[in-house]
């Protein structure tokens, strides 16, 4: 035992630290490929400088359509898993917890 824990709790904890540092690398790496041909294409549509062109609106605009897109998914996922729905929307409580 380390630490209060077996070495079988260790190697869990061990193998989710790894899980987590991989799927950060891979949802990272997804973002900026994303991030950086959509910000290249509204730069083509667009044109000017973000940093001068940006406002509140537009803002209050990506946050309204993120809304939507949210909506849109839960829908999604309920018409194609309705059984799963209460469990998709609750947290999972770790044994820890």
């Amino acid at each position: 035992m380390v630490d209060g824990k077996t070495e079988e709790e260790n190697a869990e904890e061990e193998s989710l630290l790894i899980k987590s540092a991989q799927f950060r690398e891979s949802a990272m790496e997804r973002f900026l490929n994303k991030a950086r041909a959509k910000y290249d294409k509204g730069q083509q549509e667009h044109g000017g400088y973000l940093p001068i062109d940006v406002s509140i609106n537009d803002l209050e605009d990506e946050v309204i359509d993120q809304w939507f897109y949210l909506q849109a998914v839960k829908k999604k996922i309920h018409t194609l898993c309705p059984a799963q729905e209460i469990e998709f929307y609750v947290k999972r409580k770790s044994a820890d917890s």
